[in-house]
């Protein structure tokens, strides 16, 4: 498949899953809390001045750099002098992005959770024999081996715990979705290191 095609795709899927999880920002919160409802979001807190600086300073920043960005040779961290060691760690991004999502598959499946830590398995073997996929996923990412079928694998999990789960469950899988269909655009290739 063209790498136009197959960026379009990824766009599209990744679209249609963002768009169907316009629901709570609290969602995140699973991952750090137990009792979510009991700690509930001052978006206030997003109004006060500090807070209104720091973006604003992040946004002129921003848009202050683009033009000499745009000047820079590619890749900017061979420029940037303090930078330049960063750069040579490029070539290891999809990797290690791989061995991060699948150490987190593993350590969820361990946990008798399905990609999320709202989702538990029934106990028992039916329960285990759910986890097995998600085991297996994190193993072919950690290895590096299949990595862009594993990733449609957890890409098509997403909409299947939607329907089964709600909307709200995939706000907290947004960083799998995200990181699978990234490693699905750019997965790690076997002569890097």
């Amino acid at each position: 498949m063209p790498v136009v095609a197959r960026g379009t795709v990824v766009a599209l899927i990744v679209g249609i899953v963002v768009a169907g999880s316009a629901v709570p920002a609290g969602a995140h919160q699973e991952w750090f809390v137990n009792a979510p409802e009991a700690y509930p979001l001052d978006f206030g807190a997003l109004l006060r001045p500090g807070v209104v600086f720091a973006a604003a300073a992040a946004v002129a920043v921003t848009l202050l750099l683009r033009p000499v960005a745009a000047r820079l040779p590619t890749p900017e961290l061979a420029v940037i002098k303090p930078a330049r060691r960063l750069g040579s760690l490029v070539p290891w991004v999809p990797r290690l992005l791989a061995a991060h999502l699948g150490v987190s598959l593993l350590v969820l499946a361990f946990d008798r959770v399905v990609l999320d830590p709202g989702i538990d398995v029934p106990e028992g073997v039916g329960g285990t024999l759910l986890l097995v996929p998600q085991a297996m996923v994190g193993g072919l990412l950690i290895a590096g081996v299949l990595v862009r079928a594993a990733s449609v694998a957890i890409m098509l999990t997403g909409p299947l715990l939607v329907a089964l789960q709600g909307p709200e469950a995939l706000v907290t899988l947004a960083v799998f979705v995200g990181s699978a269909a990234f490693l699905f655009v750019l997965p790690p290739r076997v002569g890097s290191r």
